[in-house]
């Protein structure tokens, strides 16, 4: 199997037990791609980090660039679950505006207090099909946000809204990942300027001014 080829699981977990061993796996897995970048992080050492045997992640995971895909689609699922809270049920164009507001911060604020994020995304940018798949979950994301938005931006929108939203989500991402570079007051100033001008703008909605 080449590394572009990216299963998921060689073997879907069963019982609680069994998903709590892949959770963990994962988890240990981030810190170990974190700290030491994914081509030092062999599956021998995640198993000794993990304390578990190798088999065990064999039995789960064909190879490591199939534990970045699960990876980079745990992230994934975490984003639009905030995305989903934040904008699910916007009635108005105030709700969008806070709603968007709140999406940001809080992805924001994961992407500074989860070092992995950073982490997982910057090790899926050297597989070209973990790319493909970043870019596919940014699409799914944006089809959300365009849904949430649908019945209150302007016709002149409305056609084309699937494209904006996936674009909407692709600025936010970028912007994050932006800011994380800045100091606190450059990044506050970049996260400030896409939720209140740049995503409205892109809907078609007015800017945030509360």
């Amino acid at each position: 199997m080449s590394d572009d080829d990216l299963p998921a699981f060689r073997r879907q977990p069963g019982q609680q037990r069994s998903r709590d061993r892949v959770e963990h796996i994962l988890d240990v897995a981030a810190e170990l791609i974190v700290r030491d970048g994914i081509d030092a992080t062999s599956m021998s050492a995640l198993a000794k980090a993990a304390k578990v045997s190798l088999p065990s992640i064999y039995r789960y995971f064909p190879n490591k660039q199939a534990i970045l895909h699960t990876l980079l689609e745990r992230t994934a699922q975490r984003v639009r679950a905030m995305v989903l809270a934040s904008v699910g049920d916007v009635g108005s164009t105030q709700d969008a505006l806070a709603g968007m507001t709140v999406a940001m911060r809080a992805y924001w604020q994961l992407f500074r207090d989860d070092p992995t994020f950073a982490g997982i995304w910057a090790a899926a940018a050297s597989v070209p099909a973990l790319v493909q798949q970043d870019l596919e979950d940014t699409r799914l994301t944006g089809g959300m946000l365009a849904e949430a938005v649908r019945d209150i931006v302007p016709a002149d929108r409305a056609e084309h809204l699937d494209v904006i939203g996936y674009m909407c989500v692709s600025l936010a991402t970028s912007s994050v990942r932006l800011a994380a570079q800045l100091p606190d007051a450059d990044a506050e100033v970049v996260i400030t300027t896409m939720t209140d001008r740049i995503l409205p703008a892109a809907l078609g909605l007015p800017p945030r001014t509360d």
